[in-house]
């Protein structure tokens, strides 16, 4: 009975010390997933922050490219008030040779009818 007794308790420790084993290895496992949600956990701020700065760079490339139409748009409509500018300009001169031209006319045109 002792030796039995001795048996039980010798099975008992191991078992004790198996199931301390088995205790220490969840706890092992446990930092090991803990570990790894916080990994995740990091990884997805890390994506969530790249989507920010990624919507953020869409609405400054929105922002730049209205900025863009609109200084062509200027750009256009500036370029045609020149236009106009120098279709006036060109057209004020053609005024001013057609009375340079016809100045020695009317001279000699007001000449002739002075003379009776």
């Amino acid at each position: 009975a002792a030796d039995e007794a001795e048996e039980e308790a010798e099975a008992g420790e191991e078992d004790e010390e198996a199931a301390l084993a088995a205790l220490a290895d969840a706890e092992v496992a446990r930092a090991e997933a803990r570990a790894a949600l916080e990994k995740a956990r990091a990884a997805q701020a890390a994506a969530r922050a790249a989507l920010i700065a990624a919507d953020l760079a869409v609405e400054g490339g929105e922002t730049a490219l209205e900025g863009s139409d609109a200084a062509l748009e200027e750009a256009a409509a500036a370029a045609d008030a020149a236009r106009a500018a120098a279709a006036a300009s060109r057209a004020r001169a053609a005024a001013a040779r057609t009375a340079a031209d016809a100045a020695p006319r009317r001279a000699l045109i007001g000449h002739r009818v002075r003379e009776p």
